[in-house]
């Protein structure tokens, strides 16, 4: 059988979150007449869950387990043994050190049909946290109640993908929608070749909406003029410099470097919608570049935006 440690700090502490407001009473009232401890001793909530659950054989299943109690730093850990017992009474463990969180996930590919019984056991242990926020001390053995995973013959799809659109698509995106990034790319900067990947462009040249930049007009001057058109003083003032684009919003300086007064644009690339203006103290009010920062820490799991 195929199986393997997965410990996703954020993945498993979400899960876990969902196991505590699935199972806390049933888990309270198991661990309540498995724990041996004295009144000295810090009282322990071990438990363990599956997804999917029911699974198809030979499809990969998540085991969760692990206490509900959390630990003081980042690299603490329990350790905890989980144990599985296939259909034919066959037995295996698993001995692995959870996160801070108190959780750590097993990858299990179950090979027969049938109910399979999961328990996690802990024992005990003596633990200095530092801090008052988690108690020092001993904490008791305890194990959790058995969780039974049924394996049939047929594989469970319990998180389907979804297609990427044929029609017109708006942001924000669900972030449901996994798929998706795959064409919801940014131009946090103007690339030398202005090749922007992530991003499925039209196949044909089409306009969406136009609007003035800064304070030029375009077009054709006429009358005694002649045929020579407006100056957009983009040749040689730079008029888009710094433009850049971030989920689906165009941010652009709406004045020539220089200039006395500035100003930062948002526009709605999709509707071509104004969404602010505004002027900033620092930086010579202008923009040049933008960044998509991800951070995924242990209690922390996203994207943050900046220009």
């Amino acid at each position: 059988m195929k199986s393997k440690v997965f410990k996703n700090k954020t993945m498993f502490s979400a899960i876990a979150v969902l196991l505590i407001l699935s199972f806390t009473m049933s888990m309270f009232a198991a661990t309540g007449t498995t724990n041996a401890q004295s009144s000295h001793e810090i009282p322990t909530f071990p438990f363990v869950d599956a997804v999917p659950k029911p699974v198809g054989v030979g499809q990969s299943v998540l085991i969760n387990f692990g206490l509900l109690n959390f630990l003081a730093r980042d690299g603490d850990g329990w350790n905890v043994t989980l144990t599985i017992t296939d259909p034919n009474g066959h037995t295996e463990t698993v001995k692995s050190m959870t996160w801070a969180t108190g959780t750590v996930g097993y990858s299990y590919v179950p090979e027969i049909i049938g109910v399979y019984r999961l328990q996690c056991t802990f024992d005990r242990v003596e633990y200095n946290s530092g801090t008052s926020s988690v108690a020092s001390g001993w904490y008791a053995a305890s194990q959790s109640e058995i969780v039974e995973l049924v394996v049939q013959a047929d594989k469970k799809l319990e998180y389907p993908g979804h297609s990427l659109p044929l029609e017109y698509w708006y942001r924000p995106i669900d972030s449901q929608l996994r798929e998706w990034y795959s064409i919801a790319g940014s131009w946090a900067y103007k690339p030398a070749n202005l090749y922007a990947p992530y991003n499925d462009a039209p196949k044909s040249a089409h306009i969406l909406w136009s609007m003035p930049v800064g304070e030029t007009m375009g077009g054709l001057s006429g009358g005694n003029t002649g045929d020579v058109s407006y100056q957009d003083g983009d040749a040689y003032e730079g008029k888009f410099v710094g433009s850049i684009i971030i989920a689906g919003v165009l941010y652009y300086n709406k004045y020539v470097s220089g200039s006395p007064t500035q100003a930062i644009v948002a526009v709605d690339v999709h509707t071509g919608e104004k969404l602010w203006e505004r002027s900033y103290s620092f930086g010579g009010g202008r923009i040049s570049t933008g960044q998509v920062l991800t951070w995924l820490s242990i209690n922390n799991r996203g994207t943050w935006a900046y220009i």
